[in-house]
């Protein structure tokens, strides 16, 4: 059956060739469709389209001037037959400068749901349209009979139209005619209408919003009935609701501003509507202090809106439907419902310092990891929030299961992506305690200082529960200057590499645990040690490294690590390991290099002996000078026998010192 289609859309190009022989017929593409051609006027630079061979699909823009040899031809005609039972084709647009439509031209066409036939059209052919069952909505010039059958078939003045994206106005652009089923997206109506025609956007199912301009004064009846694809739209409250699908948010007609699609109120303090199209990061004005009804529903490609401190009310549904995974409820809004980010895939909620009550939490919580509450006193109704994973506090007046206390809570910033708190305003230092999530594949640099309000301040740890659960994390460098703590980036599950800077001395308890694709660590050389369960659950890691400073390893550590095939310890004393923290290695398989002298303390040390290949290594020599008073040392030689306690009484040669927990590898010279 399909080659007969295909048979039958090309019969009219067969045909003209045939019997016109002595014309000339060329090829052209346009706008995804390659389509035939036949010169009928030469001195002219006339022709009519003939067909297609393949037999054109979906939407099918002809265009007013094919071009043959790099030649502009104007197309003047639709040839006899020339779309034949051509059952794939969805919507056609037939430009300005067509005048004929020849018989039968799309005959059985019944996928066509939309036909716009341009404004200079003067004749068409028998039966051009039969058939064409699925026709939901054309649009003719006024000056020739009504062609079509089926569906609602717009007349629209064959003299002075404007024709833009399919859509018909007067030449005036004061009233809108018609528009394609096909028009998709978000569609603003320009300025310059002020009347829109019954049926106009009748079946515009593609239509996901559209905004009217305030000028518009008069709505036909039914001009956007059937348009089931609307989400959300916007429109003048000085006419009625035109719209049956989605939100429709009305806004003030008098005395509007417009911003990038954004409809506030003149003097900038109300923000009514945000258009769909609205996407990345979005900074509300400082001017704004409410933020009306719906005013953000459905924009579901925004990342993060950044409110000013002084917004006082945001409306109902302001944020449904969105996909914001940050949240903050300025300090100055007094009461915040839940119901207002309905629908969004939560992980962070920031609430303000001002805000004293929060309903709704008990029914639109999703989710929500982590809770920064930064007022002194605990909201009317925080208790509701009892499945977060962790709560940030300003001070112990609360009292939630698991909570992390921050004095300066409510002086968090954020630099490029991430969120720190100061610790200490005096000594300027801060703690890295989140990151601003995307659904996008990210990289972070956490650096050793940072900039805020002209301070430079010191980082110093990666705060518990940093970067919880972010899915799309692939790479970060660490270069704070202090500990990784809990679980601060477990089940990243993206977590391809880290980069750690020389001044981290921990990693705690489950920090970069179920980090499933990470396959190489190189840890910090200030690393002393390694918390309980830190690795567990990194089964592609391929490659391990310590530095001569480390001197445990806790519980778990690296539990079900079993693709690990290299482990370096630079330390001349074994690690002590906590229970089973390293059995699930594959000790057959993974080789274990340490310092050379140190390999019979390896041999000999719990979980350590059992590794089946130990060999000694080169690590990295410190050259000190003897120092006298330098008490409280043990001095070994490269084989790991003790020697004595007094590097006076060594002569030159390279020796493993250990004071307290550090040691290192010396050459005395």
């Amino acid at each position: 059956m399909k080659r007969l289609l295909l048979l039958l859309c090309g019969l009219m190009s067969l045909v003209m060739s045939v019997h016109a022989a002595d014309q000339d017929e060329f090829t052209y593409r346009h706008k995804g469709h390659t389509l035939n051609y036949l010169v009928l006027s030469e001195s002219k630079r006339t022709c009519a389209v003939i067909g297609s061979t393949s037999g054109p699909v979906g939407a099918l823009e002809l265009p007013d001037f094919p071009v043959k040899n790099g030649i502009e031809y104007t197309l003047v005609e639709i040839a006899d037959y020339a779309f034949y039972y051509c059952r794939g084709l969805t919507s056609v647009e037939i430009p300005n400068s067509v005048k004929t439509i020849g018989d039968r031209a799309f005959y059985m066409c019944t996928g066509l749901t939309s036909v716009v036939i341009g404004n200079s059209v003067m004749s068409i052919g028998y039966e051009a349209f039969a058939d064409c069952s699925g026709l939901k909505k054309s649009a003719y010039p006024d000056n020739i009979p009504n062609p079509f059958s089926t569906g609602i078939a717009f007349a629209y003045s064959a003299q002075g139209t404007t024709i833009e994206d399919g859509v018909i106005f007067d030449r005036a652009k004061t009233t809108i005619y018609f528009a394609p089923v096909t028009l998709s997206g978000e569609y603003t109506i320009p300025e310059s209408v002020t009347s829109i025609d019954q049926y106009a956007f009748y079946y515009c199912t593609k239509l996901t919003s559209v905004v009217i301009g305030n000028s518009v004064m008069s709505i036909g009846y039914s001009a956007f009935a059937n348009c089931s694809g609307l989400k959300k739209s916007a429109y003048p409250d000085n006419i009625p609701n035109p719209f049956s699908y989605g939100r429709a948010i009305a806004y003030s007609a008098q005395e509007t501003t417009i911003e990038d699609g954004v409809i506030f109120d003149q003097a900038k303090t109300t923000l009514y509507f945000a258009p769909a199209t609205l996407a990345g990061e979005y900074t509300v004005p400082s001017t704004v202090k409410t933020i009306a009804d719906n005013a953000f529903s459905y924009c579901e490609d925004i990342t993060y809106v950044r409110m000013p401190a002084t917004l006082s009310s945001i409306g109902k549904n302001a944020f449904l439907g969105c996909r914001l995974y940050d949240f903050t409820i300025p300090n100055a809004v007094k009461s915040f419902d839940m119901a207002t980010l309905s629908g969004n895939p939560l992980k962070s909620l920031t609430v303000g310092s001002g805000v004293t009550q929060i309903s709704g939490a008990a029914y639109f919580l999703n989710g929500i990891e982590k809770i920064f509450w930064l007022g002194n006193n605990p909201p009317e109704g925080c208790y509701s929030f009892n499945n977060t994973i962790v709560n940030f506090v300003s001070n112990d007046q609360y009292e939630f299961g698991n909570q992390i206390l921050y004095p300066f809570l409510s002086s968090m910033f954020d630099v490029e992506g991430i969120v720190y708190v100061p610790v200490s305003p005096s000594e300027r230092t801060c703690n890295v305690v989140d990151y601003f999530y995307a659904p996008s594949n990210a990289v972070f640099s956490v650096p050793p200082t940072v900039t805020n309000k002209g301070i430079q301040l010191k980082v110093i740890d990666v705060g518990a529960y940093a970067f919880y659960h972010h899915d799309y994390l692939t790479d970060i460098t660490l270069d704070n200057n202090g500990i990784i703590d809990d679980y601060a980036f477990y089940n990243c599950i993206k977590l391809q590499s880290v980069t750690f800077g020389n001044n981290i001395p921990e990693i705690k308890n489950h920090t970069f645990e179920n980090c499933e694709v990470l396959k190489k660590v190189e840890n910090s050389p200030a690393l002393i040690s390694i918390g309980e369960w830190a690795f567990s659950g990194c089964v592609g890691m391929e490659y391990f490294s310590v530095g001569d400073k480390a001197t445990s390893f806790g519980e778990e550590a690296f539990s079900d690590c079993t693709g690990l095939t290299e482990f370096y310890s630079y330390a001349a004393t074994p690690p002590v390991c906590g229970k089973q923290a390293l059995d699930d290695i594959i000790k057959w398989n993974c080789k274990l290099y340490v310092p050379i002298g140190s390999e019979t303390l390896y041999a000999s040390a719990p979980q350590w002996k059992d590794f089946f290949y130990i060999d000694g290594v080169e690590s990295g020599i410190d050259t000190i000078f003897i120092d006298p008073q330098n008490n409280n040392i043990e001095i070994f030689d490269i084989n790991g026998i003790k020697l004595t306690t007094r590097l006076e009484d060594l002569p030159a040669g390279i020796y493993i010192v250990r004071q307290g927990k550090n040691v290192k590898k010396i050459a005395v010279k």
